[in-house]
C-alpha cells in the first residue's frame, strides 16, 4: 500500500451531500484507515466570476494501485457526482485532486505528483499539516511540517472557515 493524500472539494449544489458522498466513495478504495483533516470552507481563487465557497477536506490513505489507476478512480467519483467539466476556472459538485503519492514525483500532460496546489492553497497545507505532518514531499526532504512553516505570505493571507474543530479517523 502506498501513503497517499488527496484533496476533495465542491462549491456548487448540496456541497455537504457531495462531500460526504466523496469521502465514502475515497474510504472504499482505500485499503486502510482513512484520516480526514477538519472540514473547510475556503474563497475560490482564480475562478470566473461569482463562485460560492469550497467545501474541502484533506484525505489520508492507504492505495494499492498505481498513481495513474488513482487518477481514474478519482475522475470516476468526480463524473459519478455530476461533474462534467474539469475546467480550472469553473463551479464543480465534486473535485478529487492527488496531492501526494508516497514519495512519488510524476509529471505528465494529465498528472502532477506532489500537486501544485500544495504549494499555493493554504486549505492543502493546512490539511496535510494536521493529518500528516512529517511525511516528506516528493524526493526532498522537505516534510510537509516545514512547508507549512514556510508558508509564503500569499497563501496565509487566504481565507479559510474551519467547519470542525478536530480532525478524524474512519
Amino acid at each position: 500500500m502506498v501513503d497517499v493524500a488527496l484533496s476533495l472539494g465542491s462549491n456548487s449544489g448540496d456541497r455537504r451531500f457531495y462531500m460526504r458522498r466523496m469521502e465514502e466513495m475515497v474510504g472504499r478504495l482505500f485499503g486502510s484507515a482513512l484520516f480526514l483533516s477538519a472540514l473547510m470552507e475556503t474563497e475560490p481563487l482564480e475562478v470566473c466570476g461569482d463562485q460560492p465557497w469550497y467545501l474541502n477536506r484533506i484525505v489520508r490513505g492507504g492505495f494499492g494501485g498505481s498513481a495513474r489507476e488513482l487518477l481514474e478512480e478519482c475522475k470516476a467519483i468526480e463524473r459519478s457526482l455530476g461533474r462534467t467539466n474539469k475546467g480550472m476556472r469553473m463551479e464543480r459538485t465534486a473535485d478529487v485532486d492527488i496531492l501526494l503519492f508516497g514519495r512519488c514525483e510524476i509529471s505528465d500532460s494529465d498528472l502532477t505528483i506532489p500537486h501544485p496546489a500544495i504549494y499555493s492553497r493554504r486549505f492543502c497545507l493546512e490539511g496535510l499539516n494536521k493529518i500528516m505532518p512529517d511525511a516528506t514531499i516528493g524526493v526532498s526532504n522537505m516534510t510537509v511540517g516545514m512547508l507549512f512553516a514556510a508558508m509564503s505570505p500569499e497563501v496565509g493571507v487566504q481565507r479559510i472557515r474551519c467547519l470542525e474543530e478536530q480532525e478524524v479517523q474512519l
